[in-house]
């Protein structure tokens, strides 16, 4: 993820969406693009907690946070 965000810091994570087939969708920005990160959910085999493994992340997109600062 950062790799895709160029490096730089992210400033906000939301999650969007649980799909269907139970991957979560989380949206991470910063101020100069975001990235939608798709988690697969790996259950235990035994009692435990559920881990997570990155199925993909987007490449960068425009920020909504893009303006923001200036007004524009």
């Amino acid at each position: 993820m950062s790799f895709a965000m160029g490096g730089r810091a992210f400033d906000t994570l939301e999650q969007v969406r649980t799909r269907d087939n139970g991957q979560i969708e989380w949206r991470v920005q910063n101020s100069e693009c975001y990235v939608i990160v798709t988690l697969t959910p790996v259950p235990p085999a035994g009692p435990g907690k559920t881990t997570y493994e990155v199925a993909n992340v987007s490449a960068c997109e425009g920020s909504d946070l893009e303006g923001a600062e200036t007004g524009f």
